[in-house]
Formats: C-alpha cells, structure tokens, sequence
C-alpha cells in the first residue's frame, strides 16, 4: 500500500460489520465513500473504469437505484454474518448502487485528476442538449454564443491536455490561469443558481454551475493549495444545496407533491425514488413516512388520469438527477478533506490505482477499507 493510503486496505469484500451497519443506517453510502453518522470515513469506492461513460446513461438504471433500496440487500443479518456468498453478493449491491447513483447524477464517484477531461467533454454534452433547448430559451442561446462560454471551453480544454509527465514550469502557470477564469465564471453563476425562477433554466445553470465549482477545486488540489480546494467545494456545496432545495421545492413539488401518487406518474417515477425526493427536497429522513403524509393530502374523490406533458417530464429528469448528485457532492465534500489531511493532490493518488489490476476491481470499482473497520468484530 502506498504510504499516501495507509490506514486503508484494497478489498474485494466489504467487512459485514460495515455491511450491516449500511442496513441500519449507521452508515450511509455517499457518492464515493462510506461513513459513520460522525463523518468518518469507513471505505473509499473508486472509479475503476473510464469516467467518460458516466456521460451515457444505462437507461435501464433510470428509476432504478436509490438508497432506499439498500433494505431490500440481505434481509437476514445472520446469513450475512455467516455466509461468504451473501456477503460477496450484499458487496456487489452496494456497490452497483453506488454506480447506479454516480450515472444518474451525471458526475464520477471520486475526485480525481481525469476529472479535467470528464469535465471537458461533460461541458460538450451539455452543449449538445443546450442546443435542442436554445430556440426557446433565449438566456441559453445568449450563452452558447457569449465570450464566457468560450473560455470556459479554452480552459477546460487546456486542463484536459495536463499530464502526469508535465514538468512544473508548465503545469503550474496553466493551472493557476485556469483557476482564475474558472472561479470567476463560477462567482457568476453562483448569484444565477440563487435566483433562477424559471425551470427551463435549471438544466443550464446548474450544469455550469457544478462544472466550474468542480473544475476550480480540482485546480487549486492539484496545485497543492488542499485546504482551498476543500473550503471552496464545501462552500460550492452549500450553495448549491440550498439552491437547489429551493428549486425542487417552489418548482417541482410545489403544493402538490401528491400528484406523484397519481397513475400517470406510475411509469415514470418509483416510490422509492418519490421518498427520496422529498426527503432531499426538506432536508429530512422520513422516508417512507412521507407516502403516509402524501396519502393524507389526496382527495376521497378518484384521482385525476392525465397524460405527463414535456414539462412534467422535464421536471422528473432534474428532481432525479438533483436527488443523485447531491450525493455525490457529498462524497467529494468528504475525499477533499481527506485528500487535505494526508497532504496529497488527486493525480498522485491516481497514478496508484492506475497501477492495480482489473482483477482487483468490484463492480468496475476498488474498494478501500478502513483497517479498523476490517479489524472490528462484528
């Protein structure tokens, strides 16, 4: 193990005591860790695979994994505790429900020095759909053509083409002036993400948003500047939580969140994923007690049946996507501290993961445990 992960073991299992824990809730699975409720980090998942696939979504995924489906892993503890099987298989659950969420959320599970090019072509992507959306949004259209928009790409597209191989005289100047101009394009968006209050903005602001407070932590990390990058993300973080909370909630919910119970929206959102929902939207964990409240909020008389129009649509792909990420941004908040407190940038981290073996991967993930975790009885 390199000395930049000691106190952590590369494992094809996750330890039953961490499992069980995950079950109850003593832990929650967050983008690319696993933590106690006291913010320790019990395991590390890492991305084992090319992070530009999480820009194509596995359709099948859509709907389908959110955390409430963690009670559905190994039901009976006891089995866990005793079978080598159920917990290979209860490993492999949560492990595909940690990628589920990271493609969902459109973002990868770990910060990592790749995160140049996957933002890169991220911000490609993101163009592409802007542009089926321009003719009717004329602040997108407006973007697409702007100064702003081009030097986000240049920067982005200079970031991309930093290798490991690139001696510091280069590297450094090209990361400081990306830094500059992607924070202050993040600063912009930052005072448009707290007031947007129109929907068909959303997708937009928040994609720019998210890439350029991605993009200017990741810079000051890999110029050494670890407790910036992990304040700013956190502050990052911050805002676009409480903006996106406000967003879900005068938006998407509105005064009706009891409409998701109605058959129309049966096909497009599972119950599971309307609980999460809500309890994103309120900063709660009620969880299946919000279906009890909602129930208390519809008519005696039969439901309305209606036909979700493109709109209705739209606002089921960001509430989910806003529901995931949020997640995810959770786990970076929590890799940067990490990353701060053993002194190390993202591409050194990077190039040992780079030099393990695919059979070292589950779920085309490593996983790295705490060694007191692997230690505790269960």
């Amino acid at each position: 193990m390199i000395s930049q992960l000691i106190g952590y073991t590369l494992s094809r299992t996750i330890p039953d005591k961490c499992l069980i824990g995950i079950m109850t809730g003593a832990y929650k699975v967050c983008g690319g860790v696993i933590r106690d409720n006291s913010g320790q980090i019990i395991a590390h998942l890492i991305n084992g695979f090319n992070p530009l696939n999480v820009l194509t979504p596995v359709n099948t995924l859509i709907g389908a994994i959110n955390t409430f489906q963690l009670h559905k892993i190994g039901k009976d503890i006891k089995e866990l505790q005793e079978s080598v099987a159920a917990l290979q298989a209860a490993t492999t659950q949560i492990l595909s429900l940690a990628k589920g969420t990271m493609i969902l959320s459109g973002l990868t599970l770990a910060v990592s020095a790749a995160s140049f090019v996957f933002l890169h072509k991220k911000l490609a992507k993101i163009d592409e759909k802007l542009n089926e959306l321009a003719k009717d949004v004329k602040a997108i259209r407006f973007f697409l053509k702007s100064q702003e928009k081009a030097s986000l790409t240049t920067a982005l597209k200079t970031l991309s083409g930093i290798g490991p191989t690139l001696d510091d005289n280069t590297r450094i100047p090209l990361l400081v002036n990306a830094r500059q101009t992607l924070g202050e394009i993040h600063e912009r968006y930052r005072d448009q993400i707290l007031h947007l209050n129109r929907i068909q903005d959303v997708i937009a602001i928040e994609e720019y948003f998210s890439i350029t407070a991605l993009g200017h932590a990741m810079c000051s990390a890999e110029l050494d500047m670890l407790s910036n990058a992990a304040s700013d993300l956190e502050d990052a973080y911050d805002t676009w939580r409480t903006a996106t909370r406000r967003i879900t909630a005068d938006m998407i919910i509105r005064n009706d969140p009891e409409r998701f119970l109605f058959s129309a929206y049966a096909a497009h959102a599972k119950t599971d994923e309307i609980i999460d929902w809500m309890d994103f939207t309120h900063g709660t964990d009620k969880g299946i007690e919000w279906i009890d409240d909602l129930r208390g909020k519809t008519s005696a008389l039969r439901l309305p049946q209606f036909k979700l129009n493109n709109t209705d649509k739209m606002e089921i792909e960001i509430i989910r996507k806003l529901t995931a990420r949020d997640r995810i941004y959770d786990g970076y908040k929590a890799q940067y501290r990490y990353l701060q407190s053993i002194a190390s940038r993202p591409s050194k981290i990077q190039s040992y993961f780079d030099s393990l073996n695919e059979d070292d991967r589950i779920e085309d993930c490593f996983l790295l445990v705490a060694d007191s975790e692997i230690a505790k009885p269960a």
